[in-house]
């Protein structure tokens, strides 16, 4: 981190238009002493995907100071596209929320529409998650995807792109993700790269178990090494009887390439 120093800031319109130590002037005046002034903080792993629909005021994020959200992780954007496969399991959730809300949308384009019209406090981005893609093509099903769903998967990453979605997430440790192989992630992703847009992954497994966490991890590097463009392990957890980890028993890393 940059170390901080004491100093004057000026802003026009809505830009920083100066940093520095001389005395500046302007119509309105804001006396910082004693605070920390920094830019919004980003937070690229969130799962706030009805979050605004509910609450655009999103307080709790803006008294931690956070301007921007990256929604849809871990292969869940429960919110589109939306299927008569899937739409039930976004029911399920307000239902639980207690919300009582018209799904009048189906895919990003409408759903992203929805949220600008409730004016969030904040500025927010989409992924389109893997787990959710995989449902409105195939619902639940426990196999692997034939061609024509493979393609019909690729076609719906493209029109969520067109409709502004800034990546593809995959939730490998979650139903249905769990059900696909690497070489379906691989494929997938090649139209996510070739948009340029951020591939991130809750990888396969975080333990011992029939996955296993090493494993996990070399397949999340295997895809990395597949997509020319920024990819991101955004939940990583071990088990610490795994790894002898200490008392906190879950641990988080960020990966990049």
């Amino acid at each position: 981190l940059s170390k901080s120093s004491k100093c004057n800031i000026g802003i026009t319109g809505e830009k920083i238009s100066y940093i520095g130590y001389e005395k500046i002037s302007g119509k309105e005046f804001i006396d910082a002493e004693g605070f920390e002034v920094t830019p919004g903080f980003i937070d690229l792993h969130t799962h706030s995907d009805l979050s605004f629909i509910v609450d655009p005021e999103a307080d709790s994020k803006l008294i931690q100071g956070v301007t921007f959200e990256l929604m849809g992780n871990c292969g869940m954007s429960f919110c589109a596209p939306l299927s008569k496969d899937n739409k039930y399991q976004l029911q399920e959730r307000l239902n639980r929320y207690g919300v009582r809300k018209e799904m009048n949308w189906n895919n990003f384009d409408d759903w992203l529409t929805e949220i600008e019209n409730n004016t969030p406090s904040i500025n927010v981005a989409a992924q389109i998650g893997h787990g959710n893609l995989r449902s409105y093509v195939m619902g639940m099903e426990a196999r692997q995807a034939n061609p024509d769903e493979l393609n019909k998967m690729k076609d719906e990453i493209q029109k969520a792109i067109d409709q502004g979605v800034l990546g593809f997430s995959t939730g490998l440790w979650y139903a249905p993700g769990s059900y696909s192989s690497a070489e379906e992630i691989i494929e997938l992703a090649k139209t996510a790269s070739k948009n340029n847009i951020l591939y991130s992954s809750h990888i396969r497994s975080e333990s011992d178990d029939s996955s296993g966490l090493f494993p996990a991890h070399a397949e999340a590097i295997e895809i990395a090494l597949s997509y020319k463009n920024s990819d991101r392990v955004t939940f990583y957890s071990c088990n610490k009887n795994l790894l002898g980890c200490p008392a906190n028993p879950y641990a988080k890393a960020v990966i990049c390439n």
